[in-house]
């Protein structure tokens, strides 16, 4: 009887003290991890939009699509964030490289505006930019793919000279 009760005992003390393991882990992690808060936001990802560069260079009588969103994520030694811009729009034949050179002006522009410094920048209009920056509270990377061109059906409703 008294070996049964020191099993009990033990297997309870087991158990408890595996659970207590559990919690403090849990707590440990939560007090570990960094979650995306106002303060871990930077002020370049808040504003940057390619679009007043892109309307410069589009087609105005053309159709025009275009998306963007953001997202971000907890993570244990940084928090994760992502804006991303997709547009179908029409351009004049070989105004994608300027196009492309113009979003690279920009983008370097309004990094500095924001507080923050481009501290490398690597790319280039044929094969897309990429450019890295440090604020006083993030670090991040911004790349800027290359232009795609899409497969003309029909003629889109552009004009002349579109594509």
């Amino acid at each position: 009887m008294k070996a049964w009760r020191i099993a009990v005992i033990g297997t309870m003390g087991l158990i408890l003290g595996s659970l207590g393991g559990v919690a403090l882990m849990d707590v440990w992690i939560r007090t570990h991890t960094l979650y995306p808060t106002p303060q871990n936001e930077s002020a370049f990802l808040k504003t940057y939009s390619p679009q007043p560069v892109v309307d410069r260079f589009k087609c105005t009588n053309c159709n025009a699509q275009t998306g963007s969103g953001m997202s971000a994520s907890a993570g244990k030694q940084f928090v994760r964030r992502t804006a991303n811009y997709d547009g179908t729009f029409g351009l004049r034949p070989g105004q994608q490289f300027d196009l492309m050179d113009a979003l690279r002006t920009d983008l370097l522009e309004r990094i500095n505006a924001a507080g923050a410094r481009a501290v490398r920048q690597t790319g280039n209009a044929h094969e897309g930019f990429r450019a890295d920056y440090a604020s006083s509270n993030s670090v991040g990377s911004i790349s800027i793919l290359p232009m795609q061109a899409s497969p003309v059906e029909g003629n889109r409703g552009w004009p002349p000279g579109f594509e």
